[in-house]
């Protein structure tokens, strides 16, 4: 078979911090696919937000997470790249968003 051009893909996942309180975590998860044309653009294919809801963060006993897609879908997540073999959901859980909180604070 002949080889098919794709356009290029950047997926990202990062965490975010709130700046006042109660200074809660997020993980986002987000998917990029580069248009053709001059100039070229990038459209947002996958835009997902995972948050805290609970008090956990400041000491108390209430655990909670809350997910929001903003762009995209959950089969969107799931969808197994063909370049390295791996979905963003796959990525995104080996990533908690009370991990990227203790990594937050020990920078």
């Amino acid at each position: 078979s002949n080889p098919v051009w794709t356009p290029p893909r950047i997926q990202m996942i990062f965490d975010v911090t709130a700046t006042g309180p109660p200074y809660r975590t997020g993980l986002v998860t987000c998917e990029a696919v580069k248009s053709g044309g001059f100039p070229p653009q990038l459209h947002t294919t996958l835009l997902k937000v995972d948050y805290e809801t609970g008090d956990e963060g400041e000491g108390g006993s209430v655990e909670g997470d809350q997910t929001l897609f903003l762009r995209g879908t959950e089969e969107d997540l799931q969808r197994v790249s063909k370049r390295s073999g791996l979905s963003l959901e796959k990525l995104a859980r080996s990533v908690h968003i009370n991990r990227a909180a203790a990594e937050t604070s020990k920078n």
